[in-house]
């Protein structure tokens, strides 16, 4: 079972460096804060050995998880956030919609993470009236920007349900509760005849976890827009992705951070 530790380090490395180092690692990430010359970062793990070869961390230790004010986590990280809330806007993805709001809380999302911004720039190309499973949805900012864009409707898929709690939240303040399903993967159906537009905004070892518990998607055809690779990720990726019967349709960059459009005729 895995338990909460809190490590620190100082703040020649950069909160968003560790954290996507850890990220790549596989670690399952909490949250971060700065303090003074410091960086804390809040991480699940199997045990401390998991850490034991990253020569910058200066201290860790096992700690409880205590209540966290997302509202001020969200304000310290989140883009264009006022009065409560990050604000999408869509103009910069070429997409003209009406602009969404997103509370903050535990689901991944509050548009500080390169990785997001590829997926929407993907979106806003492909999305064409059809429904879209988000898998990896947490906060559902990628389900509200798709109903947003023009989806019939979307399917968001979590394995956490504070951040499923959290998306039901937002979709119910953006007033498209009715047009948005966030479940468990054990819980999700699709029933449709139509083909879905499938994204991913997770690494690529979450994927492949995630990937393989939704068989119920694997023989649907059409698109899936992905993010969360890295550029020296590439090679392994696209092998995984080739025994998956996937085809490279459109690549683009951020930051070193990969989005692809894949075509799949299953």
């Amino acid at each position: 079972m895995k338990e909460f530790y809190r490590l620190s380090f100082q703040n020649k490395l950069s909160l968003e460096e560790a954290w996507q180092e850890l990220e790549m690692a596989g670690l399952e990430l909490a949250y971060g804060e700065e303090e003074d010359d410091k960086v804390i970062l809040y991480l699940y793990l199997n045990s401390s050995e998991e850490i034991c070869s990253y020569s910058w961390i200066d201290t860790y230790e096992k700690t409880t998880l205590s209540p966290i004010d997302w509202e001020a986590q969200w304000a310290s990280h989140g883009l264009d956030f006022h009065d409560g809330a990050v604000h999408v806007s869509f103009e910069a993805y070429g997409k003209e919609a009406k602009s969404i709001m997103l509370k903050p809380g535990p689901g991944f999302g509050d548009l500080s993470h390169p990785t997001t911004h590829l997926v929407l720039r993907l979106m806003a190309r492909f999305i064409n009236g059809q429904s879209i499973v988000d898998i990896g949805s947490g906060s559902g900012v990628l389900s509200l920007a798709a109903i947003a864009m023009g989806a019939s409707f979307a399917y968001g898929i979590d394995i956490d349900p504070a951040a499923i709690e959290h998306a039901v939240q937002n979709a119910a303040f953006n007033q498209m509760d009715a047009s948005c399903h966030f479940c468990l993967p054990g819980d999700f159906q699709f029933n449709s005849l139509d083909a879905p537009l499938i994204v991913m905004n997770m690494i690529s070892s979450e994927q492949q976890v995630a990937w393989e518990s939704l068989p119920i998607l694997h023989a649907l055809p059409g698109l899936r827009l992905v993010s969360g690779i890295r550029q020296e990720e590439r090679e392994a990726y696209m092998n995984q992705v080739k025994s998956w019967g996937w085809t490279l349709k459109e690549e683009i960059e951020q930051d070193g951070w990969l989005g692809f459009c894949f075509t799949s005729a299953s």
